[in-house]
This record gives C-alpha cells, structure tokens and sequence, in this order.
C-alpha cells in the first residue's frame, strides 16, 4: 500500500462524514483537506486537527492551543470543520507575516492556597506548635473569604472583605488577617503581584480582654456538670478551677513535677506554658486531693497526671466546653475565666490576703508586681505569700463546692 492511499484525501471536512472518519479509520491515520491546511490525526481516544508544515527545512506540526498555550486534546472531539479550518488559515497567515502561531505558555498563577501552604512549610520550620496550629487556622478561615482563583485577583477589595467578615469573632479575623498578609507578602517577593493589598489597611481590631468570670455558685454548677460527665477533660477542668493555672501547664503537667507531700508544684518551662523559667507553685488542699486520687501507685516521671487513651490531652475543647455549659446551666465561661475567678473573688472576700501573691499565682512573665525598678531590687519569690493566698482561694472554693451559694463576709 502506497504512502498516498494511506493518507486516504478526501475533498472536504463536513460534519458528517468527519464523525464517519472519526469512527471507522484506524488510529495514526492523517487525513488531508485539499481546499485547506487543514489535516485530521485520528487517535484512540477520537482525533486532532493539525497543521503539517516545512519551516527551515524541517516538518513541524501544530496543534490547536487555549490562548494561555495549553494543547486542546482531541480537538476533532471539540471544534467543528468551519472552526479548524479557520484556526488552519490563521496558522498559515501567521507564519506568512512571520510571525509565531504558537501562543507564549503563560506561567501558572498559584492560588491562595497553594501558595499559603508554600509560606507554611517555611513557617514550620522556625515557629511554636501552637502558633503554627494559629497559622494553620488563620489560612483556612482567611481562604473561606478571599477568591478561589490565582492570587492574583487578592486585591485590596477582597482585604477589605475579610476586614469585616468575622465581626463576631475578632480572634478569628486577627489570625486570619496576619495568615493572609503573610501569604501576600511572598506573593510580593515571587513577584506574583506589584503590592500587598494588607498594607494599606488596617488590622481588624483585637479582641477586647474579658471582664465576666464565673462566681462562686456558678463555678459550684460547673463542679457538679464535670463530675457528670467524667471524661479526662472535665477533670482538667476542675484542677484550674482549684489551682489558676492556663490549661497549657495543666495539660502537659507530669507527676515528676507535683509533690504531694510537700504540696507543691515545680513546673519547667515548655511549649505552652508561656513562661520561660522555672515556677514553684503551692499545691492547695483541693487541688492536692484531686491529684492523689488519680496518681497511680509508681507513675514515671514522665507520665503525664491527666493522659488519655492515646496520653494526649483532649483536642477538641470546644465540644466539651459545650457540654460542660449545657451541664451546667451556665454559658460563656471558659477555663482560663477561672484565673480571673480566683484573684478577683478573693482580693474581695478576703482582704486580708495580699494582691501581690494573688497576681504571682497567674505565673506571668511581665507581671506589675515585679517589673520596672522594683522588679531590679525585690528579688523574693513570695512563696509562703502565694501558699496564703492558695489557702484562701481553697477555703472559699470548698464552701462554694459544698453548698448552693455562699454570703459574702458582714451580709446575710
């Protein structure tokens, strides 16, 4: 069989008779149009229209291509013979004027996303766990608002909209507005865009620190809501309703840090914590006796006081705090309230006892108690102060515990 009775001419594309050839010709066969450049490569999967030149020399062929450069696959399947024809008389056009047929590849654009998951593989590698769990956050909640498409079209419009767009939740927009300023800020630097369109805007405001805590006979109603429900969690709970600690210590708080015989804590600074040195802590009676019940007989050091199934501590809290409030009649508290709690009703109920070993109890590293000049020259821990004040806070606690509501001192 000759060269030319394989390429089988036939004088015209028509609708027609190209579904017949599309269907009955055998893959790898080219078939020619006579009045046009044109030429049908039929294909497994249906065919293509190309183009057959002689340029320097040399056969090149072209296929049809989106206008970002990308081949349209089996073109045959897509375009009808009036439109590749007209795409094959263009191909020839240009090359007559000398000019290239063949659309520049414009680059890919990555999407936010893609390229907020980019900036957090570098943010990993230098920051705290529960900043990049932040971060994490921040970028899912700030693409839930900005467009979809290349981050390109992140233009001061859509900053403005996630300005505004979590007005209940101000935590919320921070994490999500710093996520996505960053991301833009290396769209700046691969040169994706001209400017950071989070630049000319300003941050949506943080939120304002919280004033409500819990009061004695609400924090009796959440006692009794984490003895019902019982899970590792709750008794978390009740240890910082007894002892102000954040739930980052009490989480990872281990038994080689408790001494229940002297009735003390030394906690090490860690991931958490928020303190960067050593803090020795006085272990209320509460406090004390909630830990014993749960030490095992010979714990390793290492172990941790409230460990889980899998020794971790709970991961979803949100879930049990809502638990916990619909348990306990009473909404909108969290467990870092009950730090606020503690200093506040006892600096009222009981005056007696000093503000200072209060406030030390918080373990903050800038407290006002020991900043500025003062912070030079009183260097004492105030321990046996922060024992008083743990004793206080425990006796007022016990009767709140023990009864439905207690009188503040001269009332009642």
């Amino acid at each position: 069989m000759t060269k030319q009775s394989l390429a089988c001419r036939v004088e015209k594309f028509t609708r027609t008779n190209l579904t017949a050839l599309l269907k009955s010709a055998p893959a790898g066969r080219k078939i020619s149009e006579q009045a046009s450049p044109l030429t049908l490569k039929v294909t497994t999967a249906g065919g293509q229209w190309i183009v057959v030149k002689k340029l320097a020399g040399k056969v090149v062929t072209f296929t049809p291509k989106t206008p970002d450069g990308t081949v349209i696959r089996n073109a045959a399947n897509v375009w009808t013979p009036e439109q590749a024809r007209d795409w094959a008389r263009g191909v020839v056009g240009d090359l007559a004027k000398g000019l290239d047929p063949v659309p520049a590849k414009r680059p890919v654009v990555p999407t936010f996303v893609e390229l907020g998951a980019e900036h957090l593989a570098h943010y990993v590698r230098s920051a705290a766990a529960n900043s990049i769990k932040a971060r994490r956050r921040g970028l899912r909640d700030a693409a839930a608002v900005l467009p979809a498409g290349p981050v390109t079209e992140v233009d001061i419009s859509a900053a403005a909209r996630l300005q505004s767009a979590y007005p209940q939740s101000p935590a919320k927009a921070s994490q999500a507005w710093i996520a996505a300023k960053e991301v833009m800020r290396l769209a700046v630097v691969q040169g994706l865009v001209a400017s950071n369109p989070f630049g000319a805007l300003k941050a949506p405001k943080r939120p304002a620190g919280r004033t409500r805590y819990p009061r004695l006979e609400q924090l009796a109603a959440i006692e009794r809501a984490c003895r019902e429900e019982g899970s590792v969690g709750a008794e978390i709970i009740r240890f910082v309703m007894r002892l102000p600690l954040r739930l980052g210590a009490a989480t990872t708080l281990t038994w080689a840090e408790v001494d229940l015989e002297s009735r003390e804590l030394r906690l090490a600074p860690s991931e958490g914590r928020k303190f960067k040195a050593g803090q020795r802590l006085p272990l209320p009676d509460l406090a004390a006796e909630l830990l014993a019940a749960r030490r095992p007989p010979a714990p390793a050091p290492g172990d941790l006081a409230f460990p889980t199934i899998n020794g971790t501590p709970p991961a979803n809290w949100s879930r049990l705090y809502a638990r916990l409030h619909r348990l306990s009649g009473v909404a909108g508290w969290s467990a870092h309230d009950f730090r606020r709690a503690m200093v506040s009703i006892t600096a009222e109920l009981r005056p007696d006892i000093s503000e200072v070993h209060l406030d030390r109890l918080l373990t903050h590293s800038a407290s006002s108690t020991n900043g500025g000049i003062k912070g030079v020259y009183q260097r004492a821990s105030g321990f046996e102060g922060m024992r008083l004040a743990c004793n206080g806070w425990d006796s007022l606690l016990r009767a709140a515990l023990g009864s439905d509501r207690v009188q503040p001192r001269g009332t009642g």
